[in-house]
């Protein structure tokens, strides 16, 4: 399922709220029936989970935006300057509320979580409990993965955000039990991807080097780029 958590937007990619379904979609009732008819059937139901960023209107971050002696202040990434750093693709990294600023990769309305900070990461293991005990998850499709920590300038992919997710995976092998799947949203070229499964720090990634060169070749009536892409995979 892409996100069913309650938010401001169409695609529900900024949660306002982890652990309350989605009002257009229902109740947390009809999640557990919809869990519980999947799983008569011997299906498994893996829910999007968006660790990188909350929406602009999350609690954490109103009060984290109002006073910077709040508890949540520190639950997101904030400094008194604009460096001027920007995205891989292109588009400004830091905004500016009330003469400071916060790093929001996607947009200023999907503020970035602090992982450095050890309370941030206790709340997400906390929600991810929530999901696989309360409401009988399978899995997770880990949103945007490779953007968790940030090393300077470098948003995509450094070793702290490995590291991060190594041990987060080892949470969820511990506590979920080995049979609990996830699936790391890399966008990235192959070599990139890689390192994130055989590192063990999530089940499967997603090969979009190889979705796209598929329509590619389909497109062009050219195999190239498909046994091109497929021999990398698959080395």
């Amino acid at each position: 399922l892409m996100p069913v958590m309650q938010s401001p937007s169409y695609h529900g990619y900024d949660a306002t709220d982890y652990r309350t379904i989605e009002e257009d979609y229902g109740t947390t009732a009809d999640f557990h029936r919809l869990i519980a008819a999947a799983h008569e059937r011997g299906m498994k139901v893996v829910v999007d989970l968006m660790l990188n960023h909350t929406s602009s209107e999350h609690p954490w971050f109103l009060s984290s935006a109002q006073d910077p002696g709040s508890s949540t202040r520190d639950w997101y990434v904030w400094r008194s300057d604009d460096p001027g750093e920007t995205t891989s693709w292109g588009t400004p990294a830091w905004h500016e509320l009330d003469g400071a600023y916060y790093l929001g990769l996607f947009w200023e309305g999907m503020p970035d979580l602090n992982f450095r900070n050890p309370e941030v990461t206790a709340e997400m293991e906390d929600v991810a409990r929530f999901w696989f005990e309360d409401m009988d998850v399978d899995g997770f499709r880990l949103d945007a993965v490779r953007h968790l920590l940030e090393d300077g300038a470098d948003f995509d992919g450094p070793p702290q955000t490995h590291a991060w997710l190594g041990a987060w995976d080892d949470v969820l092998d511990a506590e979920a039990g080995p049979q609990f799947f996830t699936v790391g949203e890399v966008w990235d070229e192959t070599y990139e991807v890689a390192p994130y499964v055989t590192g063990g720090e999530v089940d499967v990634a997603f090969e979009f080097a190889l979705a796209d060169a598929i329509l590619t070749a389909v497109e062009r009536g050219d195999p190239a780029p498909l046994d091109r892409a497929l021999t990398t995979a698959l080395t």
